[in-house]
């Protein structure tokens, strides 16, 4: 947000943009009420791990690709630290002098080339152990161009209420006289860039290599594990048994067979000579024998069923957004915070109501891009 890239912007200009945030709310709220999207339950969205399936794969995915990651990001600033003594640089003991020492190359690879390591990392994984699960979290790309169009529409409430969160968190740090950075080190990186192609890079690092890893581990990962098990699923059950259709109902048998007589002894009322109408075998139903006569059939097993629409908890799938949303706002600048939280939640309630990754990664998309885009022109900077 163009407020919260300049260094100390003037209670005016705070002003004048909540009110053009205030204007483009409109039409977001248009759309809210017309979706219903503001109702508590509708937060329920479709189911993303099936019943009676093992769910392990996600979270281990998570790991993996957070490690594909991290551990790249590690390993190639090693090599930097190595380069640089090389050289008789002294080695870095901050963060400070590991960002002076970096060349715009170090900074494209560890922005742009390190995530999408772990990206590929994670999807691996699960390509490997359980090809379904990429379908489970929504990431199939048939699913693409549907996501990206309920993205650009939640993108008409998200990001002005984004925007607003920004404006009110910049009210609260003149209020308290707290001093934050100017700009994102990426957004700082983008202006200064040597060359055009740095430049485009680093753009396209914040534009769609970030929305699309963050979205994969944070909403993709984090957050259907958390649902899940808020939910009470990811247990395997075991097998199904099912009922022979000639399960006695109390005493008395349901239809008559060759191996039983015509009339029932115990009451004397006529046996029908078959089924009732509308029932019989299908082709999952075991051909078994039926049991000789009195004698007593226990009741048959219940197969599992899945977890009704409505015994499912809207309270489990808003814990899991709110929870996701702590963990995605604290991995960014803390002075940053109070916005990265607001954006997560909306994009968790999209996901969450769509079942469909690439919507959030859409609307996260639509949002660093005009972020960017507004830093780069300079609108409403100081």
């Amino acid at each position: 947000m163009s407020i919260i890239a300049a260094a100390d912007p003037d209670l005016t200009s705070i002003a004048i943009e909540l009110l053009v945030v205030a204007v483009l709310l409109v039409p977001g709220i248009i759309v809210l009420w017309k979706t219903g999207s503001y109702r508590w339950r509708s937060v329920l969205g479709p189911l993303r791990i099936p019943d009676r399936a093992e769910m392990w794969p996600v979270p281990v995915a998570l790991v993996i690709g957070f490690a594909g990651w991290m551990g790249s990001a590690v390993a190639y600033t090693v090599l930097i630290g190595i380069r640089s003594a090389a050289g008789g640089a002294s080695q870095p003991t901050g963060e400070a002098d590991l960002m002076a020492m970096l060349s715009p190359l170090d900074f494209v690879v560890l922005a742009a080339v390190t995530p999408v390591v772990g990206l590929i990392a994670g999807v691996a994984f699960l390509i490997l152990v359980r090809p379904a699960a990429v379908g489970w979290i929504g990431f199939k790309p048939g699913r693409l161009p549907r996501g990206l169009a309920l993205g650009a529409l939640a993108a008409l409430i998200g990001v002005p209420l984004t925007m607003l969160a920004g404006g009110i968190t910049e009210l609260v740090y003149k209020a308290i006289d707290f001093k934050h950075p100017a700009e994102h080190e990426l957004l700082k990186f983008m202006k200064e860039a040597p060359s055009m192609w740095i430049q485009v890079a680093a753009i396209l690092a914040a534009v769609a290599i970030a929305p699309l890893v963050e979205e994969f581990l944070f909403r993709g990962l984090i957050q259907t594990s958390l649902m899940t098990w808020f939910h009470g699923f990811g247990r395997l059950r075991g097998p199904v048994a099912y009922a022979p259709q000639w399960q006695m109902q109390g005493n008395a048998l349901p239809y008559a067979s060759a191996a039983v007589p015509a009339v029932d002894p115990a009451t004397g009322q006529p046996i029908p000579a078959g089924p009732p109408a509308g029932i019989g075998l299908s082709d999952t139903t075991p051909l078994m024998p039926p049991p000789e006569l009195g004698q007593v059939v226990p009741p048959a097993p219940v197969a599992p069923q899945p977890l009704p629409e409505l015994s499912r908890r809207p309270w489990a799938s808003w814990l899991a957004i709110v929870i996701t949303s702590v963990l995605f706002a604290v991995i960014h600048p803390l002075w940053t915070a109070p916005i990265i939280f607001v954006l997560a939640v909306v994009l968790g309630y999209v996901y969450e109501r769509t079942g469909n990754l690439w919507a959030s990664i859409g609307l996260h998309a639509i949002f660093n891009t005009i972020s960017t885009t507004i830093y780069l022109l300079g609108v409403g900077q100081t």
